[in-house]
């Protein structure tokens, strides 16, 4: 065990130099889920959804689209209703 230096991404970068094969991780951030799985770790989803070789891909890039239309309408930046 051990403790990640402060600073954005650093517990990510910490978790994804540590993971490998036989161990699970459990995420919502996409770019940590596609380093895990890379690193044969097992990934899910808090929702219980697998993130696998075959579709970190399509997450990451549907994560980006989301971002770039989402900084395309700033309009609609509040989110959903609460």
């Amino acid at each position: 065990m051990g403790y990640a230096p402060e600073g954005a991404d650093e517990a990510d970068k910490w978790i994804a130099a540590r993971v490998g094969e036989g161990d699970v991780v459990v995420t919502s951030d996409i770019p940590l889920a596609a380093r895990c799985v890379e690193q044969g770790a097992a990934v899910l989803k808090p929702d219980g959804q697998a993130v696998t070789k075959a579709n970190a891909g399509n997450m990451l890039a549907m994560r980006v689209l989301m971002a770039d239309l989402r900084a395309a309408d700033p309009v609609r930046q509040g989110g959903g209703r609460p």
